[in-house]
């Protein structure tokens, strides 16, 4: 039952990518800020502009995702 949830959310998540702008403008800056974030995590020490940076961009890329489970549930429902 799980697997056939994951391959609706996969058939969804194309769909969307394909369909819908907002959907496509937030996945791409989702991997943008996932890039950035990654980034700042490989340094082994971070200078407080770093550490508040990186706090900023993962808050950013937390309110991005909310949006993307948003747009995902609503297509869902309207399956």
């Amino acid at each position: 039952m799980i697997q056939m949830s994951v391959k609706t959310d996969d058939s969804v998540i194309t769909r969307l990518l394909d369909e819908n702008e907002e959907y496509k403008q937030l996945n791409e800056e989702h991997m943008d800020l996932k890039s950035k974030v990654e980034l700042l995590r490989q340094k082994k020490h971070l200078s407080p502009e770093e550490d508040y940076e990186l706090a900023q961009l993962k808050k950013k890329k937390l309110v991005g995702k909310d949006r993307m489970e948003k747009i995902i549930f609503e297509a869902r429902a309207n399956m």
